[in-house]
């Protein structure tokens, strides 16, 4: 009887249950943004993302996302020449995973930007992105990510630099 108490004890003390889910797999998604500038418009994304686990707790994400968007009405160039009437960017982003509670985890890495008009590719940058997010299992191997971002990247459109989005992201993970 003794033996099973100090047992007990030493479970309950000098253990830490760790319920935190990060797994490798790869996945796709799609995402909605809002500029921090009044001259765009919400727009939409998608997004291709693969995660390798380092440990229980945090993972590497490798993410590629594409971006378009709109200026509104007053802020477009009318100039046929110009063929920006909308911008859209493309990113390649290194980023660090780390669960908190359960499936809540935080993320946040660099950007490589590469911003473009219709038809030219204007900018290349360096930004950064901030999430929180949610991890929602659905089976062994299938799960949804759920997160709200802070991206900061530079496009200049029309004599205005852009600097970053608010964006809310849904993305379908298969794990490993």
């Amino acid at each position: 009887m003794i033996k099973h108490a100090i047992l007990l004890i030493a479970l309950v003390f000098f253990t830490q249950p760790s319920f935190c889910q990060a797994r490798s797999g790869i996945g796709f998604g799609t995402g909605i943004n809002k500029p921090f500038t009044a001259m765009f418009e919400a727009a939409t994304g998608l997004i291709l993302h693969t995660d390798v686990k380092i440990t229980d707790r945090s993972a590497l994400s490798i993410i590629g996302d594409m971006e378009r968007f709109i200026p509104k009405s007053a802020y477009r160039i009318d100039d046929e020449r110009a063929g920006r009437n909308f911008v859209g960017y493309v990113g390649l982003g290194i980023h660090y995973r780390r669960y908190m509670f359960h499936n809540l985890f935080l993320e946040g890495g660099p950007n490589l930007c590469f911003s473009a008009g219709d038809r030219d590719v204007m900018d290349i940058s360096l930004g950064g992105t901030l999430a929180i997010g949610y991890t929602f299992p659905i089976s062994r191997h299938h799960a949804v990510n759920l997160a709200v971002d802070v991206n900061y990247l530079r496009i200049d459109y029309n004599r205005v630099r852009f600097k970053g989005f608010l964006g809310g992201k849904a993305a379908y993970s298969f794990r490993f």
